[in-house]
C-alpha cells in the first residue's frame, strides 16, 4: 500500500534493451509530478523514484528512448497517510505501560 509522503521506487532492468535513456512521467489525480528522479545505476539498470503527495489514482509511464515500454503505463492508488498525532490508545490494559522508557526498548 502506498501512502502520501512516502517515497515510491521503481527498479527498471534495461540490460537487454540496448542503448537509450529512461524517462518516466507520473500523473496524479490533480497534476503531473515534476520532482520525479531517474538514476542510472551504470549497470544497465535504473532506479526511478518520487514522493507521493497526492491522494488518489496515479499513472506512471515509462519511456525508453522516447518510446513507451512494455507494461507501461502502470496505475496504482495512493492513500492518505495517518499522522501519528491522530493515534490514541486507551483502556485498562495500558495502566501499567511505560512511555519513553529506554529500559523497555
Amino acid at each position: 500500500k502506498i501512502k502520501t509522503a512516502n517515497e515510491v521506487v521503481f527498479e527498471v532492468d534495461a540490460r537487454t534493451a540496448g542503448k537509450a535513456s529512461l524517462q518516466f512521467n507520473i500523473t496524479g489525480p490533480k497534476s503531473k509530478y515534476k520532482e520525479a528522479v531517474v538514476k542510472d545505476n551504470e549497470d544497465g539498470t535504473f532506479t526511478a523514484s518520487f514522493i507521493a503527495a497526492q491522494v488518489g489514482s496515479h499513472k506512471v509511464e515509462f519511456l525508453w528512448g522516447g518510446k513507451p515500454i512494455t507494461q507501461s503505463p502502470i496505475t496504482f492508488d495512493v492513500k492518505k497517510a495517518i499522522g501519528i498525532s491522530s493515534i490514541r490508545a486507551e483502556g485498562n490494559g495500558l495502566k501499567y505501560g511505560f512511555v519513553n522508557n529506554k529500559e523497555n526498548q
